[in-house]
């Protein structure tokens, strides 16, 4: 279990299911299940969750999650065209 990393897209809720289920087969909870978790997680996102200093489960789960629509919406906006007006046409079309 402490050596499941999160997956290149792998989502934060996906992630921590896998990891609970993990945890329950094993009896593990509570601030272990919390290391586990945070362990795990992508770089990007880990460096939010650590500043947030959550000292929950649930906690690091919301950290984790603001840290991932933060993470998206920076992607997408990095993929939209400065000069369109409307900021969607760009996105679509960036993904085609």
């Amino acid at each position: 279990m402490l050596n499941r990393m999160q997956l290149p897209g792998e989502s934060v809720d996906t992630y921590v299911t896998n990891i609970r289920k993990f945890a329950r087969a094993v009896g593990v909870e509570g601030d272990q299940l919390r290391y586990a978790i945070q362990r795990g997680l992508r770089p990007a996102l880990l460096a939010h969750v650590i500043q947030s200093q959550p000292s929950t489960v649930y906690e690091l789960i919301r950290a984790a999650r603001v840290a991932e629509a933060a993470s998206l919406a920076t992607a997408a906006a990095s993929l939209a065209d400065p000069n369109c007006p409307c900021g969607l046409c760009c996105q679509k079309n960036a993904a085609k």
